[in-house]
């Protein structure tokens, strides 16, 4: 459960169920506060907290019982379950999902995991089913509920209620938490309502420590945000603050570094930051794409050949690298090889309009002033 490198989270639900049934309840308090204080986000491990604090210590003793044969089968069941969805095979991992139910239905939490699959295999009205039933397990479950019921309704029908649906949600709820915040802001960012992430990013940020967890992330996020909106003076604030915090993030650092570059401002230290992101994150493609052109726009074409031609392997349907390359091959006099990428860039789906324009120019007068 302490290994470092893997989420084990999950076994300290079933330690503070032994303990309980001990009647070792203060104990069992320590040990889902220890867990969320490593590995904050598991559910189940929220949703014991929430019992235990509400003193519904019962409500996880109906769950799972040690003691019982059956309960442990069953969760061995739900592993295997587990592993099969990780590896995109849903129809198999809901076999092993059913006979864990089969042999414990009290463990409703379980069903999570289905609700996801039907979701990935694109059978929705089954997942809304589901979750609309992990309601009554408790709000911490509720909450999660009611987040992916509008994340299916955004997908599939319409983004802009189901965006304003989960907010009245949130207006429900009794005592909203960061977290509570930190969610909605997750959810308003990324369907593109950057100012309403903003407004519930600031709220999480209100009660918030600087050692806690989120609060670089947090501040991450909003920056991004602010970003997106053109605000860039508290973007940039809020992303140097985030590093300032934990310096080693190699996507915020990315991020800060390109956003320098494509604004030709700190250039030497923006490459600085992007040579450290992908010391710390090897084989990201985007991550790469910047490296490459930050030294593109050093004029070092040969470095930023080498690192854009890995950035095309890694992401070879990203119109922006594609771009990129070309541009570099262009300014190695490999116009032929230049133009040919160009023209890939103009095959690819979501390729933005402002994009195809500049790219039909190059197409035509290569890397002119006439751009």
């Amino acid at each position: 459960m302490n290994n470092e490198d893997s989420d084990f989270s999950r076994y300290n639900f079933f330690f503070a169920n032994y303990l309980l049934f001990k009647n070792k309840n203060i104990e069992a308090e320590k040990v889902i506060n220890l867990s969320r204080k490593t590995h904050k986000s598991n559910l189940l491990i929220k949703q014991t907290e929430n019992f235990i604090l509400t003193g519904n210590s019962k409500k996880i003793k109906n769950l799972f019982n040690c003691k019982n044969p059956v309960d442990v089968i069953a969760e061995i069941f739900y592993v295997i379950a587990n592993i099969y969805s990780t590896e995109k095979n849903y129809q198999l991992s809901n076999f092993y999902l059913k006979i864990s139910f089969f042999l414990n239905n009290k463990f409703t939490p379980n069903k999570t995991l289905l609700a996801e699959n039907f979701f990935y295999q694109q059978k929705y009205e089954l997942s809304k089913k589901i979750y609309n039933s992990l309601k009554s397990i408790g709000p911490v479950y509720s909450w999660y509920a009611s987040i992916n019921l509008a994340i299916i309704l955004s997908d599939i029908e319409d983004k802009e209620y189901a965006v304003f649906d989960l907010e009245d949600e949130f207006n429900l709820l009794l005592n909203p938490d960061l977290e509570h915040n930190y969610e909605l802001a997750n959810f308003f960012k990324d369907r593109e309502y950057y100012q309403e992430s903003i407004k519930y990013y600031s709220l999480a940020l209100q009660n918030i420590k600087q050692n806690h967890f989120l609060f670089s992330r947090i501040l991450d996020r909003r920056g991004t945000s602010y970003e997106r909106l053109g605000d860039w003076d508290n973007a940039e604030k809020d992303l140097k603050e985030s590093l300032r915090i934990l310096p080693d993030q190699p996507h915020v650092l990315n991020y800060l570094g390109y956003s320098w570059i494509d604004r030709g401002i700190n250039i030497d230290k923006a490459l600085e930051m992007i040579i450290r992101a992908n010391e710390l994150k090897k084989n990201d493609g985007y991550i790469t794409d910047s490296l490459g052109w930050a030294f593109y726009v050093k004029k070092n074409y040969l470095d930023a050949e080498k690192f854009l031609q890995r950035a095309v392997e890694i992401l070879p349907l990203d119109p922006i690298i594609n771009d990129h390359y070309a541009d570099t091959l262009w300014m190695l006099n490999k116009h032929i090889q230049a133009r040919y990428f160009w023209k890939h860039v103009l095959g690819l789906d979501s390729v933005e309009q402002k994009l195809k324009d500049n790219v039909s120019k190059k197409l035509i007068f290569g890397i002119t002033k006439k751009l």
